[in-house]
């Protein structure tokens, strides 16, 4: 599951993050195979200790200007930019792009899907 910011990590990015490490715990025997990704999408950002400390084993990465506008494309649907929809995308073990979910969508959808996803996957 992979999330987006800018540059920190305010109220709304705190409640997605806790959201994304909830469907993780939930998958039970098959939570290892449930990575999180956070990243920040600005070349000067760094992450905040709040999140650190909140959520230990979160994988964190900082977009570089050279690679800033290609990774981000790359998470754009429907013309919206990745960065400001605080959507939470869901990427296969290869690098698809599965599915995306708003941050008013149910937990328990995802839930769902990622359990579907989960038992037809061989890989990762």
């Amino acid at each position: 599951m992979l999330y987006f910011q800018a540059a920190g990590c305010d109220e709304l990015c705190m409640e997605v993050l806790h959201r994304i490490r909830q469907i993780r715990l939930a998958q039970g025997e098959e939570t290892p195979r449930v990575q999180r990704l956070f990243v920040l999408a600005s070349p000067d950002a760094m992450l905040p200790s709040a999140v650190s400390e909140a959520y230990p084993g979160l994988d964190v990465a900082v977009v570089t200007d050279a690679t800033h506008g290609e990774l981000l494309d790359l998470f754009v649907v429907d013309g919206v930019d990745p960065v400001s929809s605080d959507r939470v995308y869901m990427i296969d073990p290869l690098g698809n792009l599965m599915m995306y979910y708003e941050p008013t969508d149910e937990p328990n959808g995802i839930l769902r899907d990622l359990r579907k996803l989960l038992k037809w996957s061989q890989i990762g």
